[in-house]
């Protein structure tokens, strides 16, 4: 179908150009014809006025005819009236060209001319002018005015006749089954609804992306959960079995099943983070952070696991670097980017931090001296629960997922790779915080809708 736009165009144009073209010409044909009749009785007049016979004159119409024309007036040059056609109701006028004057009532329109002792006065009641007036106006109004319902009915026509296919749409589309497969039809749509009718076309397939990328979540956290779950139950029971015996519960029986309910706790803390970031809940008050002292923070709780390990921490940073993003958001990201390069680094081995500024963003690099990711791998490693070590290395697969929804939130750039020297390195690129209010107050509140990029 044709777009909407230029339909209508079209319709307006073929209705309402002949339309004005007739109304026109009948304007015109009419407007000639009644300037043709006041010009005709204007030199009727004039020629009867110049008539010397006095009874040639009576047959003109009389004063009190409401079709009265012109009254002549000439006076000589002593001021005797020579000629008159209004029995003296005219006074003879002191000023000269044109001049509105009552008389007896009645306003005149006069034009007085003196020449010497002189005076020729022509005069017309503006009764008679206005009746001309009013003539020509409805000759030219009229075909206007009656063309006007044409018009509208016409132009009703057409857009009905445009509309009806947009409301078959419409009913298509309130019809529809959102689950279901088939596609409506874009033949005789508007051109300007193709987006719309593809857009719904597209919605069963991206609600169906949704409800498998949640099924597969809920599967992968069920999955996952099942193992802390299972040893937290199988060390509950030996507990249980000991203490029916009478037998005292050892140490290390407690120690595993703390580690089994922590393991537990931080998945589903992952899990919560993760959901809160990806479902966009509102704005969140940002401020200005310092990237040095989070980072500072992020090592110090991290020491212990990189004591237990055995493995050093090396960090470098030059100077300060400030960003516009909520606290909470930037511990998290460095967070779990220390965490992997710990958790999944050899023990005894050395993780490098560097943070360093370059022009007006901010680089943070975390390079562990591990075993790397294959390349085929590296496509998956900002999946749910994916982890290319062993299941013997704590850990949920949930970091990186956070990692990357944490930095599309802010449009920082992750990027992760093998190290050419062995090992893997994560970079963040981080936009430096800007001077200027307009800029910071725009910062301040960020949508979290975009951590689902």
């Amino acid at each position: 179908m044709k777009s909407v736009r230029w339909t209508v165009l079209v319709w307006m144009v073929a209705v309402l150009t002949p339309i004005a073209v007739a109304s026109a010409v009948i304007a015109y044909v009419a407007g000639r014809e009644e300037a043709n009749f006041v010009s005709d009785d204007l030199l009727a007049q004039i020629a009867l006025q110049l008539l010397p016979d006095a009874g040639a004159r009576q047959r003109m119409p009389s004063l009190d005819d409401p079709e009265a024309g012109l009254v002549v007036s000439i006076w000589d040059e002593a001021g005797r009236l020579v000629r008159d056609n209004s029995k003296g109701l005219i006074p003879r006028q002191t000023g000269s060209g044109f001049i509105d004057a009552m008389v007896e009532g009645t306003p005149w329109r006069i034009y007085a001319v003196h020449a010497g002792s002189h005076t020729v006065q022509v005069a017309q009641p503006l009764a008679v002018r206005e009746k001309v007036a009013e003539h020509l106006a409805i000759s030219a109004a009229l075909p206007i005015v009656a063309a006007l319902p044409v018009v509208w009915g016409l132009v009703a026509f057409a857009l009905t006749r445009l509309f009806r296919q947009l409301d078959k749409t419409s009913i298509q589309v309130a019809r529809r089954n959102i689950n279901g497969a088939d596609l409506l039809p874009l033949k005789d749509v508007p051109v300007e609804l193709h987006a719309f009718v593809q857009a719904m076309n597209e919605l069963p397939r991206r609600q169906a992306a949704i409800i498998e990328q949640q099924r597969r979540f809920i599967s992968d956290a069920a999955h996952e959960l099942r193992t802390p779950l299972t040893a937290t139950q199988i060390l509950a029971d030996t507990m249980v079995a000991r203490s029916a015996r009478g037998v005292p519960v050892e140490s290390d029986i407690l120690q595993e099943l703390e580690a089994a309910l922590r393991r537990a706790r931080e998945m589903v803390n992952q899990l919560l983070k993760l959901a809160e970031i990806e479902a966009g809940r509102g704005l969140r008050t940002h401020s200005a952070v310092e990237l040095r002292n989070v980072l500072m923070n992020v090592i110090a709780t991290l020491m212990p696991l990189a004591t237990r390990k055995g493995m050093e921490v090396l960090a470098h940073s030059e100077g300060a670097a400030e960003v516009v993003a909520a606290p909470a958001d930037i511990h998290s990201l460095f967070s779990v980017l220390l965490d992997n390069a710990l958790r999944y680094g050899p023990a005894g081995s050395a993780v490098e931090i560097s943070l360093r500024t370059e022009g007006s963003v901010a680089l943070f690099e975390v390079r562990d001296h591990g075993p790397g990711i294959p390349v085929e791998a590296l496509p998956r490693i900002y999946d749910r629960f994916f982890r290319m070590a062993s299941q013997a290395t704590e850990g949920s697969g949930l970091g990186l997922a956070i990692a990357k929804a944490i930095a599309g939130r802010y449009q920082y750039t992750l990027t992760i790779a093998n190290h050419a020297s062995g090992g893997l390195v994560a970079q963040v690129v981080l936009p430096l915080k800007v001077d200027t209010e307009s800029d910071q107050e725009a910062m301040q509140r960020l949508p979290e809708s975009e951590a689902a990029d």
